[in-house]
C-alpha cells in the first residue's frame, strides 16, 4: 500500500489497515526509525487482551491445564479486565485473574 506525506508531515493510514487492526481516532503510536526511508510505527498503548493466546498457550509448559469451557471464561475475564465470581478458585487462580468468592458479601 501507498500514503502520501501531507505539507504538514501527516501521514495517512489507509483505511484497511486501521480496520484490521482496530486503529481508532486519537490513538497513540510510537514511530521508530529502522533506518534510512524506513519506519515502524508501534501502538503506545497496545491492547488490553494482547499476549493473552500466548499466556494460556504457555500455560500446560507450567504445568498448568484447565478444561476448554474454563478457558473460554478465562480469556474473557483477561481480555475484558475484569474479575470473575467463581467457587472453582483451583482452575482459575493460576491464571491471574481477579477472583471474587460468590458465598462472601
Amino acid at each position: 500500500m501507498q500514503t502520501v506525506v501531507s505539507s504538514k508531515g501527516q501521514i495517512v493510514l489507509p483505511a484497511e489497515l486501521r480496520q484490521q487492526d482496530g486503529i481508532q481516532p486519537g490513538q497513540t503510536f510510537k514511530v521508530e526509525r529502522v533506518a534510512q526511508g524506513e519506519y515502524r510505527l508501534v501502538a503506545a498503548d497496545p491492547p488490553r487482551n494482547q499476549g493473552l493466546v500466548d499466556k494460556l498457550l504457555d500455560c500446560p509448559a507450567q504445568g498448568w491445564y484447565m478444561p476448554i469451557k474454563d478457558s473460554f471464561i478465562a480469556a474473557t475475564a483477561l481480555a475484558h479486565a475484569i474479575p470473575l465470581a467463581t467457587l472453582n478458585r483451583r482452575d482459575f487462580e493460576p491464571c491471574g485473574i481477579d477472583l471474587i468468592d460468590p458465598r462472601l458479601d
